[in-house]
């Protein structure tokens, strides 16, 4: 008998309970208003780019990289110098984006390379660039045992046929078992958990197989034509219920008795992991929708100026704009305005509290804003004529 028996595939994942499926039909809803979320190309590149950061920050955090998801997204950007004292730790956020940039231009270029020992090597050698040592080896299978936690990996030798396996499987077409065909994108997600969890169970490299089965996570997704912004999600909800995650992926494979494992269970774990990616994509959804909204907002705001504008008037749209963006329905005094608001316009060097009263006095009269007893305060009504149709409240976006 193998001490390992229970790592078989294809994965059995027919009898999955009723709370599954219900889990499923959310995210399969949620995935499908995603994609068709209209947004302007530079909003796109910048949620990719954040989005990134949270996919970079994630996986390196779990595995102990101390930096905070502000410090990766500026590394990611590049507008901050590294720092010397963490040399390994920019390293491995530096790996970590070249490997997703390399997944996304596969997935990206038409048809994608097949899932091979070859392919998984490749992004090793991404991960672990700069990072090996006398025992880890860059896109090298391990060679020695190795335990995780409380867990015994495969032996070695099995490590190649298990994971020939686990690329057949992967390159495969699964469909949702018969009843559940409206699931297509909701299954591929399951299929990703567990490939996860699987490669996670094999752990063939000495190093790096947390971060590369979350790579090859994030690769599945991609390939079933997720947006890149949720594919990354999975590893931010992991990361953010970090305990539960290690504590899942425990339960998966149960503990060893009488010289092997004989649970291999992934249901726990695929409970788990849709819901926090069904909650990470609700967040997503709101996001997106505060996008939506403030790029409407300024349209209609715009609207109410004449189409050449003078420079009190373009003085003044700013402030429309400001005041209506970030305290939409917060009522702001002067010295509010003057606190929070860089509104002056370049070249203008004296601008007196004289001017700010007659901009907000114009605003007013021209609808955008009301004088409050508290403060100026955007019309509710240009709110109401974004959000009476669509029936997102005004607060759902900041």
């Amino acid at each position: 008998m193998s001490t390992h028996d229970f790592i078989k595939f294809p994965p059995r994942l027919e009898q999955l309970p009723p709370a599954l499926w219900l889990l499923m039909g959310e995210l399969e809803a949620m995935l499908s208003n995603l994609r068709t979320m209209p947004l302007q190309p530079e909003e796109i590149e910048n949620l990719q780019t954040l989005y990134l950061a949270k996919g970079v920050h994630a996986t390196t955090a779990i595995e102990g990289n101390p930096f905070l998801e502000f410090d990766v997204l500026h590394q990611v950007r590049k507008d901050w110098p590294k720092s010397a004292l963490f040399e390994k730790e920019h390293q491995e956020i530096d790996n970590m984006v070249a490997a997703f940039a390399a997944v996304t231009s596969d997935c990206n270029g038409g048809e994608w390379p097949r899932f091979s020992l070859d392919l998984l090597n490749q992004y090793h050698r991404l991960i672990m660039r700069g990072l090996e040592s006398a025992e880890v080896h860059a896109g090298a299978l391990r060679r020695h045992r190795v335990t995780v936690g409380r867990y015994l990996a495969p032996p070695a030798g099995d490590c190649e046929r298990l994971l020939d396996e686990l690329c057949a499987w992967l390159n495969t077409e699964d469909d949702p078992p018969a009843g559940h065909a409206r699931y297509k994108r909701a299954w591929t997600v399951v299929k990703a958990i567990a490939a996860h969890v699987y490669f996670a169970w094999i752990h063939p490299y000495a190093d790096g197989n947390g971060r590369l089965a979350r790579l090859i996570e994030y690769a599945v997704l991609m390939r079933a034509g997720i947006p890149d912004c949720a594919a990354h999600l999975p590893s931010y909800a992991y990361w953010h219920s970090r305990q539960r995650y290690y504590r899942e992926l425990q339960d998966s494979h149960g503990d060893y008795r009488d010289g092997a494992y004989h649970r291999g269970d992934l249901t726990g774990f695929i409970l788990y992991a849709l819901e926090v990616f069904r909650d990470e994509l609700d967040a997503l959804d709101t996001k997106v929708k505060s996008i939506q909204m403030a790029a409407f907002l300024r349209d209609r705001i715009r609207s109410y100026f004449p189409s050449i504008l003078t420079v009190a008037q373009q003085r003044r749209l700013r402030l429309a704009l400001d005041l209506t963006l970030q305290f939409p329905d917060a009522p702001m005094t002067q010295l509010d305005i003057w606190e929070n608001l860089d509104f002056m316009p370049t070249g203008e060097f004296e601008f007196s509290n004289i001017q700010l009263d007659r901009d907000l006095t114009a605003l007013v009269k021209m609808g955008i804003l009301i004088d409050k007893h508290l403060g100026y305060v955007t019309n509710p009504k240009i709110l109401h004529d974004l959000v009476g149709f669509s029936g997102v409240k005004a607060d759902d976006f900041e």
